[in-house]
């Protein structure tokens, strides 16, 4: 290549295109396999604090299509539900307690002594009728829920999280439940009775409003009693449990003492239930000799009883209360100076046993 003077360098393309042929050519870079996340990758996804339902949805689904995929992530999703369950439970009380501060009136103790005392004329008092409930006790209840309880939706103002760590759980169990339907039958029957996730969106409101009554003032007797329920109803069915959580709220908010479940009564009512429900009939007479009365379940199931109610149509425990609160004769039982309480269902036929 020669230059002279303004004249353009001239190129030589020959000399170009050899030496273009003999410079080393790089090697060509192999291609890099895709990786593939293993099972406990994918589990260990779940349970990253940064993770979005987004990101955990696709961690299930790729689980769910490993071969060995479902049983494996249905069992941590139990461990999973249990624990956030009771996290749950205690960052609800402790909001509530926080959210509490300030709500009851410095003057209010007159107008509550007022209320609960014609709530009581009506559930303890003579000639308890359906109008008298209606009329008197259910604005005095209502007035008393203004005055002494906090709104549920309290707690998520003050937390907005409550609702995030709700929505979780409700994923976790959805998909705990696809993990079930494509698990084998025999590691199924395992993995299912762990932790019992029916209709728990419904239990999860239970959760808030329990934690928003128990934020209001309460006998140290009664909140023990309340405390050793939740322990108890852990081996209950969700609806049972919640209708005695039902009832007692009512209890307490009106002033009277809450009740202590007792397995005993609640054997005896879910067998009562159950034989009604099978044997097609609905009595408090059974056509089982030895189980013919009230009574006599109690005594066999080891206990004894003061009264029973019995319910049919009801799809949740505290659907079957609120059929109770407004029948004289059962609102009557259900308000009555007991101690102890047994609930049992067979679908949506009811038995409530109350106890001394």
């Amino acid at each position: 290549m020669k230059t002279s003077g303004g004249r353009r360098p001239v190129v030589n393309s020959a000399l170009v295109a050899v030496l273009l042929l003999t410079l080393p050519r790089a090697p060509l870079a192999a291609a890099t396999p895709a990786v593939v996340p293993t099972r406990n990758t994918l589990l260990a996804k779940l349970n990253q604090p940064t993770a979005t339902l987004a990101d955990k949805e696709a961690a299930v689904g790729a689980i769910l299509d490993l071969p060995d995929g479902p049983p494996h992530l249905a069992a941590q999703l139990n461990r999973s539900i249990i624990r956030d369950l009771e996290l749950y439970r205690l960052r609800l009380a402790h909001t509530a307690a926080q959210a509490y501060r300030g709500h009851l009136k410095s003057d209010a103790a007159a107008e509550i002594a007022e209320l609960r005392a014609k709530v009581l004329s009506v559930s303890r008092g003579e000639g308890i009728t359906k109008e008298r409930i209606h009329e008197i006790a259910d604005p005095a209840v209502a007035r008393l829920k203004e005055l002494l309880l906090l709104a549920p939706a309290a707690l998520f103002e003050k937390l907005p999280a409550l609702q995030t760590q709700q929505d979780e759980l409700l994923a976790d169990a959805r998909w705990r439940q696809q993990a079930l339907d494509k698990t084998p039958a025999k590691q199924r029957a395992a993995l299912e009775g762990v932790v019992d996730t029916t209709d728990l969106a419904s239990r999860l409101d239970g959760m808030v409003q329990a934690a928003a009554f128990e934020a209001m003032p309460i006998p140290n007797a009664d909140r023990l009693v309340l405390a050793e329920n939740v322990k108890r109803g852990a081996a209950l069915d969700p609806g049972e449990a919640r209708g005695i959580a039902v009832l007692n709220q009512i209890r307490v908010l009106v002033g009277v003492k809450a009740l202590l479940i007792d397995a005993r009564l609640c054997q005896a009512a879910r067998g009562h239930s159950t034989e009604m429900k099978d044997e097609g009939y609905f009595s408090h007479e059974s056509p089982t000799p030895a189980l013919k009365t009230p009574w006599d379940r109690a005594r066999l199931a080891g206990t004894s009883a003061g009264g029973e109610c019995i319910a049919a149509g009801a799809g949740t425990g505290d659907g079957a209360i609120a059929m109770w609160w407004n029948s004289p004769g059962h609102h009557a039982i259900i308000m009555s100076a007991s101690n102890r309480i047994g609930l049992g269902r067979k679908d949506t036929t009811w038995t409530l046993m109350t106890g001394g």
